[in-house]
C-alpha cells in the first residue's frame, strides 16, 4: 500500500466516523451526557485519523525510500506534530465535565473537524 493509499484510507475512516456522528445528531441519538461524551470521543478520533492521513501524505511526498523518510520525518518534526495533537485531543477530552451537555458546542466542533477533513481531502486529490 502506497503512502497516498494509506492516507486516503485513514481519511475514509475519519469521514465515516464524521458521517455517523452527523447522522446521530440528526436522529437525536446524542441525547444525554453518556452518549455526548462518547460522541466527543469519536469526534476526536476522527480528527486524529485526519491528522494522521495528512501527515502520512506529506511525509510520503517528501521521501521515496526508508532513509529519506526518516530524514523527512525528522525535518518535518512529524513525531512531535502527532504527539502534540494527541496531547491536545486528550486534554480537550479530559476537560469535558462529566455533566457537560451542549449540543450546539458539539455541532460547532463537528463542523470544524469536517472543514479540516475537507481540506485534507482536497490536498490528497491534488
Amino acid at each position: 500500500m502506497s503512502g497516498l493509499d494509506k492516507a486516503q484510507e485513514l481519511l475514509r475512516i475519519a469521514k465515516t466516523i464524521l458521517n455517523d456522528l452527523e447522522d446521530g445528531l440528526k436522529r437525536i441519538l446524542i441525547k444525554d451526557v453518556f452518549t455526548f461524551k462518547r460522541a466527543y470521543s469519536a469526534l476526536l478520533i476522527a480528527f486524529a485519523f485526519s491528522i494522521d492521513a495528512y501527515s502520512t501524505f506529506k511525509l510520503n511526498r517528501r521521501a521515496k525510500n526508508h532513509q529519506e523518510r526518516l530524514r523527512a520525518l525528522e525535518e518535518l518534526g512529524m513525531n512531535d506534530y502527532r504527539e502534540l495533537y494527541m496531547k491536545i485531543l486528550t486534554r480537550i477530552y479530559q476537560s469535558i465535565p462529566d455533566n457537560y451537555f451542549v449540543i450546539e458546542d458539539f455541532r460547532n466542533h463537528l463542523n470544524s473537524v469536517k472543514s479540516y477533513i475537507d481540506l485534507v481531502d482536497k490536498e490528497l486529490k491534488m
